[in-house]
């Protein structure tokens, strides 16, 4: 192997306070929200869930302003539209970008009465909401996966966070009695 393509490693002091950070970054992610942004959808069986401007306000303090959405895909499928998006947010501890991808589709919306696959029946201004409805649940759903406190675990039985690893520093150098 020629000495050109050896990378450098970080000495173990650097390592080790990297991992501090990405634990602190994961244990900011793992926390719950506050429970007075969480609203309740009464047409959803009282699903619950975050609205947009908290999960902006929160991508802004968590990661600086530093993420991007992506109109990656939209179609009309059936008798509804789906988006596709593309979430990245930069991890400043890291030094790269996350992507995270989402889907959201939205039902149009019909005259009353109107069979679902009566095209000639679709509420013309409807449209107009439904559009915008299917990109804000695509982009809900790409940001949950970053952690519970974008809403990932809103609706879940099961409830986790992350548990920073204790053991770093002899993780990066080895056993302390080695």
């Amino acid at each position: 192997m020629n000495t050109t393509e050896i990378q450098k490693l970080p000495d173990a002091a650097a390592a080790t306070q990297a991992m501090q950070q990405l634990d602190e970054l994961l244990t900011m992610l793992g926390e719950q929200p506050d429970k007075r942004f969480i609203k309740t959808n009464k047409y959803a069986n009282n699903a619950e869930y975050l609205p947009i401007g908290y999960i902006e306000a929160k991508l802004d303090q968590i990661f600086r302003g530093m993420w991007k959405l992506e109109i990656v895909n939209q179609q009309q499928v059936a008798n509804g539209y789906v988006v596709s998006v593309r979430l990245s947010v930069y991890n400043w501890v890291a030094n790269l970008w996350l992507v995270r991808d989402g889907i959201g589709a939205k039902a149009f919306e019909m005259e009353k009465g109107a069979h679902p696959t009566d095209f000639t029946k679709i509420n013309a201004k409807g449209i107009e909401k439904i559009v915008p409805i299917a990109k804000a649940e695509a982009f809900k759903n790409a940001v949950k996966s970053l952690g519970n406190i974008f809403g990932r675990n809103l609706n879940r039985e099961f409830k986790h966070g992350h548990a920073p690893d204790k053991r770093v520093k002899e993780i990066i150098e080895g056993p302390i009695n080695a």
